[in-house]
């Protein structure tokens, strides 16, 4: 990890050994998958504040179970569930939600489909695009007013007398 230089590294992925346990990979899962992500002022505090407790661990990882092992999909599953109750979250929720929601909001935000797919560790655009594209209501009657606007600065006064 650069914070300085407000970049994270991915290097490495968990992955299931043959016993069901939790150990991280040697690389990430496909090329693509390694990759930096950039730490911007939303992410920064948190990154900072996971370096400062960083327990010390044999595999220097910034966030791990007291033990200093990789905490399971279960395990996180579980704490974002908790803290998706106390927050009055109640629709049904698991990690790779977080996922689908960072890239559907960047989708709304027009931040620039290459980008999300290189955030994302995805090797083509269109998985990104089919995976990540399920905008909100709001954003899609705003997108889809930019046609109706378009016809009628084309068609002026016969849109109305149609």
């Amino acid at each position: 990890m650069e914070l300085e230089n407000n970049i994270a590294h991915i290097e490495n992925t968990t992955t299931l050994d043959k016993s069901g346990h939790v150990k991280i990979g040697p690389c990430t899962k496909t090329p693509e998958g390694e990759r930096d992500l950039i730490i911007n002022e939303l992410t920064r505090p948190i990154f900072e504040q996971a370096i400062e407790e960083q327990i010390p661990n044999e595999l220097n990882l910034l966030f791990c179970k007291p033990d200093g092992t990789p905490y399971t999909d279960s395990a996180l599953n579980s704490s974002l569930k908790r803290i998706c109750k106390k927050a009055g979250i109640t629709s049904r929720v698991h990690n790779h939600k977080l996922r689908n929601n960072f890239n559907t909001r960047g989708v709304e935000a027009g931040v620039d489909y290459n980008v999300l797919k290189e955030n994302a560790g995805h090797s083509d655009i269109h998985q990104t695009i089919d995976t990540y594209n399920d905008p909100q209501i709001e954003f899609k009657t705003t997108e889809l007013g930019k046609y109706v606007d378009y016809i009628k600065s084309l068609l002026g006064n016969l849109v109305l007398n149609i």
